[in-house]
């Protein structure tokens, strides 16, 4: 029981680790996105998307393709409402949303093939 538990934690560290050095080179591109509020955002929503996912996949079996589509979309527009409020004044809402949906469509994309090809069980 805590071999299981001990593995989801590492799971969910890891793939945290690489959603945030993906967001940041992503944020690279754009110029005043401070690192300290791209550490605030993923550590938020990340750990929630793969506990879902990984909780799921011990506990019933592996989401559709749909379904992490629409968990990825839902985190973005939260992660658009942390960005809001400290972006406005440097950006447009049009150019954070871009920010957001690049970097999570990208970061959460290749996560999910890593796990899909990497961690079949």
């Amino acid at each position: 029981m805590f071999d299981i538990a001990l593995n989801m934690i590492l799971k969910i560290l890891g793939f945290t680790t690489f959603i945030f050095i993906v967001k940041m080179f992503i944020s690279l591109l754009f110029k005043k996105v401070n690192y300290k509020l791209i550490i605030a955002a993923t550590l938020i929503t990340s750990p929630i998307y793969f506990y879902i996912i990984f909780a799921h996949e011990n506990l019933f079996g592996r989401i559709s393709f749909y379904t992490i589509f629409l968990l990825v979309f839902t985190l973005s527009l939260f992660e658009y409402n942390i960005y809001l409020k400290r972006l406005f004044i440097m950006y447009s809402g049009l150019r954070i949303a871009l920010f957001v949906f690049v970097s999570n469509v990208l970061a959460y994309g290749v996560s999910e093939l890593l796990i899909t090809y990497l961690f079949q069980t």
